[in-house]
């Protein structure tokens, strides 16, 4: 007879025999019949048998399992907890990177996690293709990389939702061209080599948007210095560069930081950053003389960054002051018993003739010379636009200094 549903065995009809009597043929082989069947019923220990049910355990556990290797196997804790099932391995690539799991899967499906440690610093839009199932794209924030979001050597997660992966980690960063909100910042050049940062109060943020707000800020950055209170340790100082100044926290120390980058990457432990301005190295690798209150920069003596006749067909021009930011100018124009038309535009703007009725500044026949002040939003290039309508005479153009946003 079968079990009786809870797994209790019972011996068929005719048993147990009775000593000193004939046993009964058909009694035997039923018995025996029913003990087969039982047996091919139960597990074999050595992997033959196919559960027809749910395996029951009572409330008791299963030892000593193995790794599993197929996505039907049953995984052990320490393959869980050693994170083996969803550790992405064989990573290469930079923006089109691929990589393996095992066991491999054979199609992306949505709520799926992986980790892996990118071989690259990726530059620009990034895919994974894993297993070669197909190449998927990894987003960030609901848009697509755009380069420095995976860092080579640091651990990534990403998340697909059944549309594309989502990248859940992200190395810091410092945003850049956006100066932290503040109360009477000042950053001035005290030597060749260092600036000094004061602030009532500044909010730093981090990644997440979280804010934290420093109270009398006082800190010294040395360009002379690698890391912390000093240049960044990836970067080497170098002549006519401008350098960009932060202020960071690592849940106990404020610092000043500054890089030639105006995205650099935020030192180990430093989670929370605030951009408060820039310093410029001159032809000397000496730091330019200036000082900065609030958002507006000044140099101590002005620079010179045009002295000539000009061109009537219009020539870019690189100014002495941080890209994006607007600029303050200072033009002089002189020309002897002529008239002369200098115009700065920015480069977005359209390139039009310079003219009296059309110009920054303009000299007529009898004044011999003009000058005016201006202020020119750059671009990425720190670049203006200048035309004249004459190469007679001279014009000059001098950076007084800037305007950040």
């Amino acid at each position: 007879m079968a079990r009786n549903g809870s797994g209790s065995y019972s011996l068929p009809s005719g048993n147990p025999v009775v000593t000193g009597t004939t046993i009964s043929s058909t009694t035997h082989n039923n018995t025996m019949n029913d003990i087969a069947d039982e047996i091919t019923n139960s597990v074999a220990v050595d992997g033959q048998s196919t559960m027809t049910g749910d395996l029951k355990m009572g409330s008791q556990t299963i030892l000593n399992v193995a790794n599993s290797t197929t996505r039907t196997g049953v995984p052990s804790v320490g393959q869980i907890q050693d994170g083996g099932l969803v550790a992405i391995s064989s990573i290469s690539g930079t923006n089109t990177i691929t990589g393996s799991l095992s066991p491999a899967i054979t199609a992306y499906a949505s709520g799926q996690a992986f980790r892996f440690v990118p071989a690259n610093t990726n530059t620009g839009a990034t895919t994974i293709n894993i297993n070669s199932v197909g190449a998927g794209n990894i987003f960030i924030d609901g848009h697509a990389l755009t380069g420095n979001e995976l860092r080579a050597g640091v651990p990534a997660i990403i998340f697909y939702d059944g549309t594309q992966f989502n990248l859940l980690t992200h190395t810091p960063q410092i945003a850049n061209n956006v100066i932290a909100e503040h109360k009477n910042l000042e950053i001035t050049r005290t030597s060749v080599t260092v600036v000094n940062i004061t602030a009532d109060q500044l909010l730093l943020e981090d990644t997440n948007g979280s804010i934290y707000k420093a109270f009398s800020v006082n800190e010294n950055i040395d360009i002379t210095v690698s890391g912390i209170g000093g240049l960044d340790a990836t970067d080497t100082e170098a002549a006519d560069t401008w350098y960009y100044l932060f202020i960071l926290y690592n849940g106990t120390d404020v610092n000043g930081f500054m890089s030639d980058s105006a995205s650099p990457t935020l030192p180990s432990g430093y989670t929370y950053s605030a951009y408060v301005g820039a310093a410029r190295n001159d032809s000397s690798s000496d730091l330019l003389d200036i000082k900065q209150t609030n958002k507006r920069g000044s140099y101590y003596s002005r620079v010179s960054d045009f002295s000539g006749t000009g061109s009537t067909s219009g020539a870019l021009l690189t100014i002495t002051a941080p890209p994006n930011t607007i600029a303050v100018l200072h033009n002089f124009t002189s020309r002897n018993n002529d008239a002369k038309a200098v115009l700065i535009t920015e480069t977005f703007q359209e390139d039009v003739a310079a003219s009296q009725s059309v110009s920054t500044t303009y000299v007529s026949a009898d004044s011999e010379q003009a000058q005016n002040e201006v202020q020119r939003r750059l671009d990425s290039s720190s670049q203006v636009r200048v035309r004249t309508d004459t190469t007679g005479g001279t014009t000059s153009i001098d950076t007084l200094g800037w305007i950040f946003e």
